[in-house]
């Protein structure tokens, strides 16, 4: 679970007063469709999907199902096509193997177009090889972009080097305006699972099974500004209903502890007047996936 955050952001970001680099961040909002998504090879453009393993499938918020390339030990790209008209700053993948590929990814975003009509892009992260193949969230510079591209870069021509994702959030990041006050479990330690014990009829321990595992923790935000809450928040739980989404406590003292989860319960605002000036606080009940 690693946050890749651009350098390029950290300068902008830190001109913002009050700006707080390791305020809780939440991707949510996803401008990801079957119909804007393409991908090709790094190199020419051919076609890179598996008939079984489409693109498309990148838009599904399930990791069961996932995009897959046809030919081991090649790079390739993601593209999703946007219109311009508002503002951008993370890409967030999960059920990946890039870890264990040991897969070079970089994020490219696009203002505009070159003289030939395509987009005109240019680097918005460094490369950057996962630890592991736990979700990964690409931090950048907001802009209206056009286009953003993920590059898959692969550093053998193995034909078993076969690489996938399930899931591809692009949108606008929710920035929470405090941090978690309470006492809190990262979201990556918190660490589920069913279990079974086996043993012999004459009472011999004969190991364990695990039948099903996750991850799950509970964070509590309080002393919300109520009118930052109806302004930013709300539509958030609105859609988290139904709907995963990307999760980082701190993105920059720890950036590794971050995932892909899902509410557990309703997340309900609770409004404290304790004076004259009332607070909004709430608590989000997740789990997430292992991987």
């Amino acid at each position: 679970m690693t946050i890749i955050i651009s350098d390029n952001l950290v300068l902008t970001l830190q001109q913002e007063e009050g700006f707080d680099s390791n305020n809780p961040i939440i991707g949510w909002q996803n401008l990801v469709t079957p119909s804007n998504l393409s991908s090709g090879s790094t190199y020419n453009d051919d076609p890179v999907e598996d008939e079984l393993y489409p693109t498309a499938n990148l838009a599904n918020t399930s990791t069961y199902q996932r995009f897959q390339q046809t030919n081991g030990g090649e790079s390739f790209w993601i593209q999703v096509d946007l219109n311009g008209n508002q503002d951008v700053d993370y890409l967030a993948i999960a059920g990946h193997n890039f870890g264990s590929k040991q897969r070079s990814v970089q994020v490219f975003g696009a203002l505009g177009f070159d003289s030939n009509g395509d987009p005109d892009f240019m680097e918005l992260t460094d490369a950057f090889i996962p630890g592991d193949n736990t979700p990964l969230i690409f931090r950048f510079v907001p802009g209206k972009y056009i286009a953003i591209r993920l590059n898959v870069e692969s550093s053998t021509q193995a034909v078993n080097d076969i690489a996938y994702a399930a899931v591809m959030y692009v949108g606008k990041l929710l920035v929470m305006e405090r941090k978690i006050q309470v006492s809190f479990v990262p979201l990556n330690y918190g660490r589920r699972a069913d279990v079974t014990s086996n043993r012999s009829e004459r009472g011999h321990f004969l190991g364990r099974t695990v039948v099903g595992s996750w991850l799950e923790t509970s964070a509590t935000f309080m002393y919300l500004s109520p009118d930052w809450y109806r302004d930013n928040m709300d539509d958030f739980l609105k859609a988290a209903q139904t709907e995963p989404f990307f999760f980082a406590w701190a993105p920059e003292t720890y950036p590794e502890e971050a995932g892909y989860a899902w509410l557990m319960d309703n997340a309900e605002p609770m409004i404290h007047v304790p004076g004259d000036v009332p607070y909004m606080q709430v608590t989000l009940n997740m789990q997430g996936i292992v991987e």
